[in-house]
């Protein structure tokens, strides 16, 4: 019998993951890396925003949080077209901490029992494996609704680029109403590039794929090549619940999802909250 198994090692569920740990309690992540997961594109930008529904205040614990799960650094965005006048400090989240936190990748989960204490199956190698716990957290992005169908999710699909090198100064440049390019360092020889596109995925084409990587090249100033494309599911939760749905959904089984654009923000939020959560 675990303490706690979450399922989904995206942003959120590694965040919850952190706390728990940090309790002391026997905690087993699974992951099935899906397609599209919403944070395999993700920056590791922590955006405050009042969109969020956060005030200065409940900011500062999530930080705290962050930086002690992943470590934050705080990098200096010039803001075009300015001269490099404007300026404005954005804190970033190591994301490869994220990617390599401990989980069990698997090849599919489900809940097997609802009954009592909650029973996980999942499939692993070949075989077919079931743990029971006190507390099961579901934080599988898109893949949430499919484990806990009383969950209403939409997704919007964006892309991101990695590109071999550093730049010497991040920056945003706006193109359209609502949409920026956001290109900074990821990592001491990675640069993270995006414009902002989110669509339905059924209105996503690999032509947009394209147009979002051109818009990024002018903007860099190069036509070097990615080395590596990233395209995901960014979840938002029906209910518009802010920052995002943590919530009990039956006894001992809980959601946590529909973040949006704000997901790092909301993790760390999300994270504190859950580990105030007695089982």
């Amino acid at each position: 019998m675990r303490d706690v198994i979450i399922i989904g090692n995206g942003i959120m569920g590694a965040s919850i993951a952190g706390v728990f740990r940090a309790q002391g309690r026997d905690t087993l992540v699974l992951d099935a890396h899906r397609p599209f997961s919403g944070t395999g594109p993700c920056g590791g930008s922590v955006k405050p925003s009042p969109l969020t529904g956060l005030s200065h205040e409940d900011e500062k614990p999530i930080l705290d949080t962050l930086d002690s799960l992943f470590g934050l650094t705080m990098e200096k965005f010039l803001i075009h077209p300015s001269g490099g006048l404007l300026k404005t400090n954005v804190w970033q989240i190591g994301m490869d901490r994220v990617y390599n936190s401990p989980h069990e990748k698997v090849e599919d989960s489900w809940i097997h029992s609802r009954e009592g204490f909650p029973v996980v199956g999942y499939s692993q190698g070949g075989e077919t494996r079931k743990e029971g716990c006190r507390l099961l957290v579901v934080a599988a992005g898109m893949g949430t609704s499919l484990l806990v169908p009383a969950v209403h999710l939409t997704a919007k699909h964006g892309v991101s680029f990695r590109f071999a090198g550093q730049v010497d100064h991040p920056f945003v440049q706006a193109w359209a109403p609502y949409k920026q390019i956001t290109v900074h360092n990821i990592g001491p020889s990675e640069i993270w590039a995006a414009d902002g596109s989110a669509l339905k995925p059924e209105n996503w084409t690999d032509e947009r794929t394209v147009q979002c990587k051109i818009r990024v090249q002018g903007a860099m100033g190069t036509t070097q090549e990615p080395i590596s494309i990233r395209e995901g599911h960014r979840s938002f939760d029906s209910s518009g619940a802010k920052p995002c749905l943590v919530q009990q959904i039956e006894s001992r089984i809980w959601v946590a999802v529909g973040a949006g654009k704000f997901g790092c923000l909301a993790a760390g939020w999300a994270a504190n909250q859950m580990g105030k959560v007695v089982a």
